[in-house]
């Protein structure tokens, strides 16, 4: 909800919130993403996840099987913190998104 508030507060008006829980897996994120993408008023993807109850490697993955399925026009940046995320061997798929992890 934080991201939300700031992107308001710099006059942005963000079209959609998803919380994705402690309980999806990579294909549901790319099923998000469907969704999302579906929606022509969306001109960017922001995914601002903090790991913890979401493992960040299944939303990373998820995201990676959304670019690679879906025709995506617009920009997506991904901000994903958590421990683990780049450890050695997480996964290493090729993927038109640049992942910063924190």
């Amino acid at each position: 909800m934080a991201t939300m508030d700031i992107i308001k507060l710099h006059g942005g008006s963000p079209a959609n919130f998803l919380d994705v829980g402690g309980g999806a897996n990579a294909s549901q994120v790319t099923e998000a993403f469907r969704l999302i993408t579906s929606d022509s008023k969306v001109h960017a993807i922001l995914v601002n996840i903090f790991g913890g109850i979401m493992r960040c490697d299944v939303i990373a993955q998820g995201i990676v099987a959304a670019a690679a399925e879906l025709n995506i026009k617009v920009p997506i940046v991904v901000r994903l913190q958590d421990v683990d995320l780049f450890a050695p061997g997480c996964f290493c798929i090729p993927c038109p998104v640049l992942f910063i992890g924190l």
